[in-house]
């Protein structure tokens, strides 16, 4: 299956990294240009497609490797997931990586472990991508109190939560009410 790419005029990809804007013009791509909003497929036989194809698929790795750290975890957090430009897939190269992580009430937040665990991932987050990962930690109870005080940023994780461990966060949101 051809990946399939979007241009509006004049020549700027939607919602794709700046990089592609910058390399319209080398043949990676195929559309034609007569009208204002098209789509394109990849050119295969461009000897940049298969670097074209990793580029395109690195939001998906990198929700992968999150998933697979958290997952490893113990003692297991309630939930975790990320949200924010990396969830709506509107990042820049200067972008951070913002995770929700909840823990259960019984994990102290201080532990010199469970401090290990999130320090390891805030660091891999930086080393998998160069991105700084800001990291919202709460416990159940803190995440209660933002719901109930009818936070901003509980919209914000309703929309955009992409899951990574635990319920969904609207069913956490649910199961809380």
């Amino acid at each position: 299956m051809d990946a399939v790419l979007a241009r509006r005029a004049p020549g700027r990809l939607i919602r794709t990294p700046s990089l592609f804007c910058d390399i319209l013009a080398s043949g990676w791509r195929r559309w034609p240009y007569r009208t204002p909003v098209t789509e394109g497929s990849l050119n295969r036989q461009h000897l940049a497609a298969p670097a074209v194809e990793i580029l395109a698929g690195l939001r998906n790795g990198l929700i992968d490797r999150l998933r697979d750290t958290v997952g490893s975890w113990d003692p297991a957090p309630v939930h975790v997931s990320v949200f924010g430009s990396v969830a709506r897939g509107d990042g820049k190269t200067e972008s951070d990586i913002d995770v929700l992580l909840i823990r259960a009430t019984e994990t102290e937040p201080g532990s010199e472990h469970w401090t290990e665990q999130t320090d390891a991932l805030t660091e891999g987050v930086h080393a998998w991508t160069g991105n700084y990962c800001q990291l919202y930690e709460l416990s159940r109870e803190e995440l209660a109190h933002h719901i109930r005080a009818n936070e901003q940023i509980v919209e914000s994780w309703r929309r955009e939560a992409i899951p990574l461990f635990g319920p969904d966060f609207r069913q956490l949101v649910r199961r809380l009410a």
